[in-house]
């Protein structure tokens, strides 16, 4: 990266594989003032005689960003040229004015997607009735909510309706939907893409974009000479907000107009998994090194809504960041932000075509090379990650797991498995010393064995591990039960079943501990029955194979 400054200029690149960027200028003095006052972490300033640099220093990318940001605070000039002749003197601004020449006739060399006119809309240039035409935009958020307008003082009937209107001398179609949204809305839209159909309005010819917004963007008091105030509805919300108005011919227009936007969508909103927007995630630029390739592949208007809806990734091994605006579908690896794929698509007849695919060759992003390769993994993006993806955002299995564990009643957590063993460990003993009625312990074994094998409300169980063939399968095993018995019972039987061989194990060790005449309560029999709460605790959470290795009931006799 060049920058240029008042101060002075550098090149700033990164050299191997230290994460620190080198800020490399031809004088020293340049890196002194940007040392001395906007990134004082920068190094030492080293000579490098003998190339383009003679000068460098080094600094974390963070640290420059914020020097950045400071430096763009500072600037307080109408004119930069002017502004360098003052600051450093005429002869550096006149080596700034030569770059300045060089740059002056520059061409759009790496043009981005940005269809001009008709290009890629489902309309011809006139409409068919020779009214004329009025663009608009039915707006959304990613989750499918319509932003509604009122219309101020019900103007011709109308209640609640969608920004639209004429097209001003030398305005496209979009330029005109999207300013018409800025005008009768107050905000700025992204273009998801074009509705297909034409609407008869009273005196117009309607033709409607659909569009994608923030929900907190909109201030829902906006109003002004054609608009009262705005609102998010549902579409059953949005279809009882339209039937206010009272204009029936405006009325019928609105409802199939709102009915044609949701067709675009890949479900009834609220979406569960919302709509991918550029914002979204981290993304980089296509660069010039790349090949374009013509498609053919035609998609149906229920496949291209989930093409529209894109993919943000939620866990790590989902590997791509997918987001559509205005037909052109962006495919990013989500690691690093680098785009792979940029698709071209239009309506054709009652469907749409994707035309053509860009595909990355930058060797220091994308190293693949062979055509048939890339096709084969475009089409596999789109058909597994888009038109028959996932509805709802994946779950991170890890943050789950981190979720769960967080909750009171979390049967993965060794505190509540504890306590809850705790509780028969008491009940035991609190019975054997005559202190509570005899079949307190069943109830606690019958209560526990409900908790342990059914959803009881206060209590999360494991996902997998609460069932015969994981939890079920280790009492068996740790407490010596016996596995004829036990086969083809359900899990509520094996824990009733561990849990007595575990209450008939307390009692063996407290009858070794009241057989022994030298024993003390304190000293001797406390810890073993601790350590025996601890194993029964560790098979209850399947973790006993490491702090318990080879253990079973058997093997806790009263020492």
């Amino acid at each position: 990266m060049w920058l240029f400054t008042k101060f002075g200029f550098f090149s700033v690149v990164k050299k191997g594989t230290n994460d620190d960027l080198t800020i490399r200028s031809r004088t020293r003095s340049d890196l002194d003032r940007l040392r001395n006052h906007y990134l004082p972490s920068l190094s030492a300033s080293r000579a490098h005689e003998g190339t383009d640099y003679p000068w460098r220093a080094t600094a974390s990318a963070s640290a420059l960003a914020e020097a950045m940001s400071a430096i763009a605070q500072d600037i307080d000039y109408a004119n930069f040229k002017d502004e360098v002749a003052l600051s450093l003197g005429k002869d550096r601004a006149k080596r700034y004015g030569r770059v300045w020449s060089a740059l002056y006739d520059m061409s759009d060399d790496l043009s981005e997607p940005h269809p001009e006119g008709f290009e890629g809309l489902p309309w011809q240039q006139s409409a068919s009735t020779g009214k004329a035409v009025a663009y608009g935009g039915v707006v959304i958020d990613p989750n499918g909510y319509l932003l509604m307008r009122e219309v101020k003082n019900h103007f011709d009937g109308y209640v609640w309706t969608f920004a639209k209107g004429r097209q001003d001398k030398g305005e496209s179609p979009r330029q005109t939907a999207q300013r018409e949204v800025r005008e009768e809305m107050g905000i700025e839209a992204t273009i998801l893409s074009a509705i297909p159909g034409e609407f008869a309005g009273g005196t117009t010819i309607n033709r409607f974009f659909l569009m994608l917004t923030d929900r907190g963007a909109p201030d829902l008091t906006f109003g002004n000479r054609e608009t009262e105030r705005l609102c998010w509805a549902t579409p059953d919300e949005a279809k009882s907000l339209i039937a206010q108005t009272t204009n029936s011919k405006g009325q019928q227009r609105d409802l199939t107009i709102l009915q044609a936007a949701l067709a675009l969508l890949p479900a009834a909103p609220p979406l569960k998994r919302a709509i991918a927007r550029r914002a979204d995630w981290k993304s980089r630029f296509m660069p010039a090194t790349r090949i374009s390739l013509p498609l053919e592949t035609r998609y149906s208007p229920q496949e291209m809504a989930t093409i529209i809806g894109g993919f943000v990734p939620a866990v790590m091994e989902e590997k791509w960041f997918i987001f559509y605006e205005d037909g052109v579908l962006h495919c990013h690896r989500s690691w690093t932000g680098i785009c792979i794929f940029r698709v071209h698509f239009k309506p054709c007849d009652s469907e749409w075509q994707a035309w053509q695919v860009e595909i990355n060759r930058h060797p220091g992003q994308y190293t693949a090379i062979d055509e048939r390769e890339d096709l084969a993994l475009l089409n596999s993006l789109i058909e597994h990650l888009l038109i028959h993806g996932p509805v709802e955002p994946t779950v991170d299995g890890f943050a789950q797991a981190l979720l769960q564990s967080t909750q009171p009643g979390y049967l993965g957590s060794p505190q509540v498995v504890g306590d809850l063993l705790q509780e028969l460990f008491i009940t035991v003993v609190e019975q054997r010393k005559g202190a509570i009625k005899k079949g307190a312990s069943l109830a606690v074994i019958k209560k526990l064995s409900v908790i342990f094998s059914e959803d009881t409300e206060g209590y999360i169980r494991m996902p997998g591990w609460h069932s015969e063939q994981q939890l079920g399968k280790a009492l068996v095993h740790c407490c010596n039960l016996d596995e004829g018995y036990c086969e083809g019972e359900n899990l509520y039987c094996l824990v009733a079943e561990g849990l007595a061989a575990l209450q008939l194990k307390i009692g063996e060790l407290l009858s070794g501990f009241e057989a022994d005449h030298n024993a003390q309560w304190e000293r001797d029999a406390l810890p073993q029955l601790n350590e025996l709460h601890r194993f029964a605790t560790a098979v209850m959470l399947g973790s006993n194979s490491v702090s318990h290795p080879n253990l079973t009931l058997r093997d806790f006799i009263w020492k």
